[in-house]
């Protein structure tokens, strides 16, 4: 799962093209990855693995996808997309980012009263609507 926030006039084609190509490009690291090192099919490598060879293969799906959204027939010179993805493998997440986004993982609280002054602010601007 990810998000892709777009910017400068051809951003919403950048983010639609990266959120679209990514998964499969990373999937396509993954199975590159495999046929190098002559593994079976049947595991991913996000569960097996190590973490040098998780962020590699994540990392070179990325870059792959940078490649070949140069080559799209929209000018990316001063538009873009931002990304943050996770990965998530059984117990496992794994968040990759390029750009300024960036992924928060929490946990939901049964408990009604705020713990902090920030958890506070925050919980008020959500019923606010900010």
């Amino acid at each position: 799962m990810g998000v892709c926030d777009g910017h400068g006039v051809n951003g919403h084609y950048a983010s639609d093209f990266v959120k679209k190509v990514l998964p499969q490009n990373v999937e396509y690291c993954e199975q590159l990855y495999k046929k190098k090192q002559k593994k079976k099919e049947t595991g991913s490598i996000f569960l097996e693995e190590s973490r040098v060879v998780r962020e590699k293969v994540i990392a070179d799906g990325f870059f792959k996808t940078a490649s070949d959204l140069k080559k799209k027939s929209f000018d990316v010179s001063y538009s873009g997309t931002t990304v943050v993805s996770c990965f998530v493998q059984g117990n496992k997440v794994i968040c990759a980012n390029v750009g300024d986004s960036r992924a928060c993982l929490g946990k939901l609280r049964t408990q009604k009263k705020p713990v902090g002054k920030e958890e506070a602010f925050v919980q008020q601007g959500a019923q606010e609507g900010q």
